[in-house]
């Protein structure tokens, strides 16, 4: 079997099973004899794998001698290098108080498939008081990566290794077009009472805000939600059901808070093409940002795609649970405040079927052949 090279290269960190799958899509190029290919990967530690590749041949000679097919194979060795981009990422780097990540009072951040980073510069850039962060790379401790310094006090505890990094820009700033509200405008759910129980809302233009709200039950078709005036809320046991992808994006000023929801079960899913592709909630940066956006009390339900709020500060709190598990998952705030049992859990290394990747932030990672 004729030995071969795949080049790979992916902007956050590759599980050994994304390693093989790639491998297995390039299999065609390996000589066209009948037999199947197979791969095996041995983690050779420090990010350096061995690649096997084996194909059962069925030769005519070997038929006509009543020979064993011969089994061909050959191996090679790679390594990686950089860093794996973060995927939750604070991006100021001279905050008020110091503090990029700030966490307390039983909040819990795990993180698996990417690293975490706060661009703070300060001895406090992440700072945590009776809570926990764990990051994971692959089958070891992956990074935490600060801009000055990691704090902590009282009972809390780092899993993942603390290093001082160079400052991660904002990598969507470039790349995301400048939203232009278009469809149908349509009026604030939330000041609407002539209605109870569900409604089926549309995508398009909300000039005066869409809030969620008594109770009620809002289901949004598939599309992008352009609130170009007031804020997009979820308050008083509303329960919002996407019925397909969505992206919703708040200009103008407004803000996002999700407190006091009900629906646990449901989630929500970006698009995977289009304009916005992996884009899921996004707080346009009109240079000012008084007010947080905010998840808390109950608001825990499973989020896939990017929650990109720059130039905000992104408030967890209450038991408020941030969950998402896809590989164009994103969290980016100017800065993360979790307090009060919240969570924010996020998985990169299984996607669930969903396959964009926006990639961004730190110097990336690359497999490069050894041998």
């Amino acid at each position: 079997m004729a030995a071969y090279a795949v080049s790979i290269a992916k902007e956050d960190n590759m599980s050994t099973s994304d390693i093989t799958k790639m491998l297995e899509a390039h299999a065609d190029r390996l000589p066209t004899e009948s037999g199947t290919t197979s791969f095996t990967l041995t983690d050779l530690g420090d990010n350096r794998y061995r690649i096997t590749g084996s194909r059962a041949t069925s030769k005519h000679f070997s038929r006509i001698l009543g020979m064993n097919s011969p089994t061909l194979s050959s191996s090679a060795e790679i390594a990686k290098g950089g860093t794996p981009a973060p995927c939750v990422l604070a991006t100021n780097t001279s905050p008020s108080n110091g503090r990029g990540i700030e966490m307390n009072n039983n909040a819990r951040m795990t993180i698996s498939g990417c690293s975490v980073q706060s661009n703070a510069t300060g001895s406090s850039s992440v700072h945590l008081t009776q809570a926990f962060i764990t990051v994971t790379d692959g089958s070891g401790p992956g990074k935490l990566c600060h801009g000055g310094g990691v704090y902590q006090a009282n009972g809390n505890a780092v899993s993942a290794t603390k290093e001082l990094c160079a400052t991660v820009t904002d990598p969507l700033a470039a790349s995301l077009p400048t939203p232009t509200p278009t469809g149908t405008t349509y009026g604030n759910p939330g000041t609407d009472y002539s209605w109870y129980g569900s409604k089926t809302f549309q995508p398009g233009i909300y000039s005066s805000g869409f809030v969620a709200n008594n109770g009620r039950t809002h289901y949004l078709e598939a599309g992008t939600y352009y609130i170009t005036g007031g804020n997009f809320e979820a308050q008083s046991g509303a329960k919002i059901i996407a019925n397909g992808p969505i992206t919703i994006i708040v200009m103008n000023g407004g803000t996002i808070r999700i407190t006091d929801y009900s629906a646990s079960a449901n989630s929500f899913q970006a698009p995977q093409t289009g304009p916005y592709a992996g884009i899921l909630m996004w707080r346009v940066n009109n240079g000012s940002c008084p007010n947080p956006i905010t998840f808390a009390g109950g608001a825990g339900f499973t989020y896939d795609g990017v929650l990109y709020f720059p130039g905000c500060l992104l408030d967890v709190s209450n038991n408020a649970h941030i969950s998402t598990r896809s590989e164009f998952t994103y969290v980016l705030a100017d800065r993360i405040m979790m307090v009060g049992g919240s969570r924010m859990t996020i998985d990169v290394d299984n996607p669930y079927g969903l396959a964009a990747n926006l990639g961004g932030g730190g110097s990336g990672g690359s497999f490069a052949l050894v041998k």
